[in-house]
């Protein structure tokens, strides 16, 4: 059976969705291709999660890069256009028998643009199959309007869209589309994140790391940018009413708005307060920093990030209680679950928020229910989810040649 995984994005978690959809179609597929753009393949994205599993699929590197546009009122309608149009050029070069797009969040709205015949890849629907990271639907009363529009026209063109199974990276919003979508409803599927974590004691962590052994310590950590709020974030913490030796690590890829604000809060503040690691991390460095923390602020801005966070399951798995956003799903969870605190809207309360949650971390415990939680998000039961039909495909497929043999 030829395996097809498409994905023309290498940013953000990917290529990692990629490398566990080569993983587990292994014992089912005879070929696996991987159809993406020049630019991913020399990422460091790719290096760190791909290049260990070279000679176990094949690579067509031959998808155009999806560009914005100069007006980009119109950039989601042609992003979803580029991106169909790869994926169907891409299976025209490789006749593969199943199809997984693991970002299916960019092609959702492409039939609102395109005829039918254009949507027709040449493969059976039920052979198609991708995963959707973010989906507000049960978050559309706290949307601004501009965000509801865009919600509903990716719902528009999720109905239309043929693919034979969705997996949902957002469980509430499969509860919204239950009630409100159920024709939809029935071609989705819930899967938990993919996340493999090894938690250290935190005077490991810090020493690995040559960070400090005293005082407490915040962290944002992954992508720093300011679609995670980590620029305001630091910004609130420079004035925070804290201890002196509270320290901040920022530790990940840091983008032009945050070194700013790096640069501002230690103008006002002991330098030395704001740790940067500027640098893409390891899989083993973010479990050492998850660690050397006493709270890990997920205070993402909203609505530009309302799906699942998994910072906050790895903050859970490395036993360190969360600073939340308080709307979207991080904002639900870290109150349902008891994960951590909020962070208020409000600009002078964000301030106390910060010391306050410190202070309450030195005494922090996890109930068994957020343990059970944060477990459930592993590698494994997303790799189970991801290849159920591909296991039914292929052992039809061998009862089928088992019979014709027999006969």
């Amino acid at each position: 059976m030829n395996v097809l995984i498409y994905d023309p994005i290498h940013t953000g978690h990917h290529l990692n969705w990629v490398r566990l959809l080569i993983q587990g179609c292994q014992p089912y597929a005879s070929n696996i291709t991987f159809a993406t753009t020049a630019n991913a393949v020399s990422s460091i994205q790719f290096d760190q999660h791909l290049s260990p599993l070279a000679g176990k699929f094949k690579l067509d590197h031959k998808v155009e890069p999806i560009v914005t546009g100069p007006d980009r009122r119109f950039d989601g309608l042609r992003i979803a256009r580029r991106g169909w149009n790869g994926l169907r050029e891409a299976v025209q070069r490789n006749k593969p028998d199943h199809v997984f797009v693991s970002f299916a969040d960019a092609l959702l709205r492409a039939p609102l643009t395109m005829s039918p015949k254009s949507l027709n890849l040449g493969i059976s629907p039920a052979n198609v199959e991708g995963i959707i990271f973010e989906a507000p639907y049960g978050f559309r009363r706290e949307l601004p309007w501009k965000h509801q529009l865009r919600m509903f026209s990716e719902l528009a063109g999720l109905g239309l869209l043929p693919f034979g199974r969705l997996m949902l990276l957002a469980p509430l919003a499969l509860s919204w589309l239950d009630r409100h979508a159920p024709s939809i409803a029935r071609r989705c599927e819930p899967i938990t994140d993919a996340i493999k974590a090894t938690s250290y004691s935190k005077a490991a962590a810090r020493k690995a790391l040559s960070l400090p052994a005293d005082g407490r310590m915040v962290g944002c950590i992954g992508v720093l940018d300011s679609r995670k709020g980590v620029d305001e974030f630091v910004d609130s913490f420079a004035a925070s009413p804290l201890r002196s030796n509270d320290r901040l690590l920022l530790a990940g890829k840091a983008s032009d708005e945050v070194l700013a604000a790096v640069a501002r809060a230690r103008e006002t503040i002991n330098p030395d307060s704001i740790i940067l690691i500027n640098h893409t991390l390891t899989q083993e460095q973010m479990d050492l920093a998850l660690s050397a923390v006493d709270l890990v602020s997920v205070t993402y801005r909203f609505p530009q990030h309302v799906g699942m966070s998994s910072m906050l399951i790895r903050a859970v798995l490395a036993g360190r209680p969360v600073l939340s956003m308080p709307q979207g799903w991080p904002g639900y969870i870290t109150r349902q679950l008891s994960l951590g605190w909020i962070y208020p809207e409000d600009a002078h309360g964000r301030l106390a928020s910060i010391a306050r949650s410190l202070d309450d971390s030195e005494n922090f415990q996890h109930t068994s229910d957020a343990i059970t939680f944060a477990a459930s998000h592993s590698e494994e039961n997303a790799i189970r989810v991801c290849t159920k039909n591909l296991r039914s495909r292929k052992r039809l497929q061998d009862h089928c040649q088992a019979m014709a043999t027999a006969a």
